[in-house]
C-alpha cells in the first residue's frame, strides 16, 4: 500500500524524495556520497517544489546581480512631503527651504527614505538639534502625529538599474493615503 495518496505519488520520479510538512506534499532531488572518516554516506536535497493535486508547483529560481537593485522607504516620506505646510518653515530661513527640512524629519524617523537617493541629504536646515522642533511644528501646523503615518513605511521605492517602481498598496494604507488627500504616482 503506498504512503502517500496517488496525486502525490505520481509526482515522483527516479532520484526524488517526497517529504510531508503538516498536510503538504514537497518534492526533493536527492544524492548521497560518501564522507571519510563518517559510518554512513552523507545524503543531498534539493528543493524541486510543492505538490498540489494539479501537480508539481516547481520552484522558479531567478538569478539577479543585486548590485543593481535597491529598495527605500517611500510611503511615509511621500506623505510627510505632501502634507507638510509652506508655514513649517515661516520665519526660519528666508529661502523657504520646506523640503529641505521635510526630508530632514523624514530621515530622522526613516533612515532608509527614498530622499537618502539624492545627494548632501544631510545638508539643510535640521540637524539633530532641532529636529524635535520641526517635529512638533509639524504636529501643530496639521494635527498629525508622525506616527500615525508607520503603516504608509511598508510601501517601497524599488529602483532597479534606471527603472523606479512603487510597490504594492494594501487596502489599509490606500484608505489612510485618500482620508489624508495624499496623491501616489
Amino acid at each position: 500500500m503506498p504512503k502517500y495518496p496517488k496525486w502525490v505519488e505520481d509526482c515522483r520520479r527516479k532520484g526524488t524524495v517526497i517529504l510531508k510538512n503538516g498536510e503538504d506534499f514537497f518534492l526533493y532531488s536527492t544524492t548521497s556520497h560518501r564522507v571519510p572518516g563518517k559510518k554512513n554516506p552523507q545524503v543531498e536535497r534539493k528543493y524541486l517544489g510543492k505538490i498540489t493535486q494539479d501537480g508539481l508547483v516547481q520552484r522558479l529560481e531567478v538569478n539577479v546581480d543585486h548590485s543593481d537593485i535597491r529598495v527605500y522607504e517611500y510611503g511615509f516620506s511621500h506623505a510627510l512631503l505632501s502634507l507638510a505646510p509652506e508655514r513649517l518653515i515661516c520665519g526660519e530661513r528666508e529661502d523657504g527651504d520646506k523640503e529641505g527640512i521635510v526630508k530632514a524629519i523624514a530621515l530622522s524617523k526613516s533612515p532608509n527614505s527614498y530622499f537618502s537617493l539624492e545627494q548632501g541629504k544631510t545638508e539643510g536646515p535640521v540637524n539633530g538639534k532641532n529636529a524635535a522642533y520641526y517635529k512638533g511644528r509639524f504636529l501643530s501646523l496639521t494635527g498629525l502625529r508622525l506616527e500615525s503615518l508607520e503603516s504608509l513605511k511598508q510601501i517601497y521605492l524599488v529602483v532597479i538599474g534606471g527603472t523606479r517602481i512603487i510597490s504594492a498598496i494594501d487596502d489599509t494604507q490606500h484608505a489612510l493615503l485618500q482620508k489624508l488627500g495624499v496623491p501616489m504616482p
